[in-house]
């Protein structure tokens, strides 16, 4: 797929705007600013992607992730045209997409801060009890 056919199918259903270069910059620096924010992230921990940060396929944002392991030897990320390109994969989360499925992958733990929305009650816990 060429670089103009990925961006449209990318860009669909969203107008296109012409982003003024001071603008851009600005918010170039908040997200580097944010992407500089460390977070310790544990097994078992809930995590989001942090503002601004979109991938193609899963999590959306605002979906949260569960750690289950965290990678001291992390892996760095091959080049696929993904966010995280030439990035230490040092995170193993697992999210249950929007069809209800299970999806389990490697990710940069710079794209997520502690997830604390609520959590509807029941589940896994409470069957250990």
């Amino acid at each position: 797929m060429d670089f103009a056919t990925m961006l449209a199918s990318h860009t669909q259903g969203h107008e296109a705007v012409e982003i003024p270069a001071p603008m851009r910059a600005r918010r170039v620096l908040d997200h580097y600013a944010d992407l500089a924010k460390k977070h310790t992230f544990k097994p078992g921990d809930l995590v989001v992607l942090k503002p601004g940060v979109d991938f193609w396929k899963h999590p959306n944002p605002g979906e949260p992730c569960c750690v289950l392991e965290v990678l001291n030897d992390a892996p760095v990320s091959p080049s696929r045209g993904n966010a995280e390109d030439g990035m230490k994969t040092d995170l193993r989360l697992c999210v249950v997409t929007s069809c209800g499925c299970l999806a389990v992958n490697l990710y940069a733990s710079a794209f997520f801060e502690p997830y604390t929305g609520p959590v509807e009650p029941g589940g896994a816990e409470e069957v250990n009890t």
